[in-house]
């Protein structure tokens, strides 16, 4: 589902929380034609959005359906549970941790960096993300006295958890493989891990999300200037690839480059329960020094193919 950050105005926010209250209601697996009914009778606003609302509750985990029918996911039924307010700011901690907002996030965190930061909260100034974040900072007002008059002021809980990287990984689109969802899951844990390492996070910088031919996906300018290509896998066994534009990234730096490899990655898994499993299990797997490690045989390089041209007759 391709929804651009400004879909997400209050009002439809709105309308997702009274969808899930209508939800709580109803027959547990109801089918769909016969939910679209009742969801026509009862919840305000564009019929032809309801499809959309629903198809958005599946993708946050609010609802799953086998088949033709629909029910509340444990998820879901937790939610549900919940008070008024108490349902608004779980609702909205989904859809910020989802990745339709992962821009607006990500801008949220450059405001952070340069913010005032005390043991209970981090104020940060509400001009530039009332202009340049307007759906996150709705979704922030969920939280009664955060966004003031001039300042935004987030207590460290939350801040917390819009830290994590996995809301500023763009949500999976149709076309997009099963390779590079895993590589951006795997780009998210290196970062997140790098700034848990790091004495000033601030340093760690993902440049793949802005650039993707530098040869590298992050920064880090803790120490030294380092630079970290992230490679991901299904599967234990260390096996990855090195594209031409890498290989000589990493021949120009070879005592500033890293490999992180992240194996056992499983999609089913939620990033929060997944990098900590991780962790656990060794990964990242690092190699300082890649061209290094092909040389003494640490690594070994085969050749997968050939660069065919035209060649000139005499």
């Amino acid at each position: 589902m391709n929804i651009e950050p400004e879909w997400f105005i209050a009002d439809r926010v709105r309308r997702l929380q009274s969808l899930i209250t209508i939800l709580s209601k109803i027959p547990k697996g109801i089918g769909y034609n016969q939910l679209l009914l009742i969801l026509k009778a009862r919840l305000d606003g564009p019929r032809d959005e309801l499809p959309q609302l629903i198809g958005l509750l599946k993708i946050l985990g609010i609802i799953n359906s086998k088949g033709p029918r629909i029910r509340l996911s444990r998820e879901g039924v937790q939610v549900t549970r919940l008070t008024d307010m108490g349902t608004r700011q779980a609702l909205s901690e989904l859809i910020i941790q989802s990745g339709f907002l992962h821009t607006q996030v990500r801008f949220l965190h450059t405001q952070i960096e340069a913010s005032t930061i005390d043991d209970d909260y981090i104020h940060v100034p509400l001009g530039p993300l009332r202009y340049s974040a307007p759906q996150l900072l709705g979704l922030l007002r969920s939280w009664p006295d955060i966004v003031g008059r001039s300042f935004v002021k987030l207590p460290r809980s939350l801040y917390l958890k819009l830290e994590a990287p996995w809301s500023l990984i763009p949500l999976p689109t149709p076309d997009d493989g099963t390779k590079k969802v895993v590589g951006s899951r795997g780009e998210a844990y290196s970062y997140h891990y790098l700034r848990l390492e790091s004495a000033n996070p601030t340093a760690i910088n993902w440049v793949a999300l802005d650039d993707d031919a530098l040869g590298y996906d992050i920064e880090d300018h803790s120490a030294e200037f380092v630079r970290i290509e992230v490679k991901a896998s299904q599967q234990s066994e260390v096996r990855f690839y090195l594209s031409n534009n890498e290989h000589q990234v990493a021949q120009e730096n070879p005592s500033n480059y890293q490999v992180h490899f992240w194996g056992e990655i499983d999609l089913n898994r939620h990033p929060d329960n997944e990098f900590p499993l991780l962790r656990e299990r060794g990964f990242p797997i690092i190699f300082n020094d890649v061209i290094a490690h092909l040389k003494d045989g640490r690594l070994k390089a085969v050749p997968i193919g050939f660069r065919v041209t035209r060649g000139i007759l005499n």
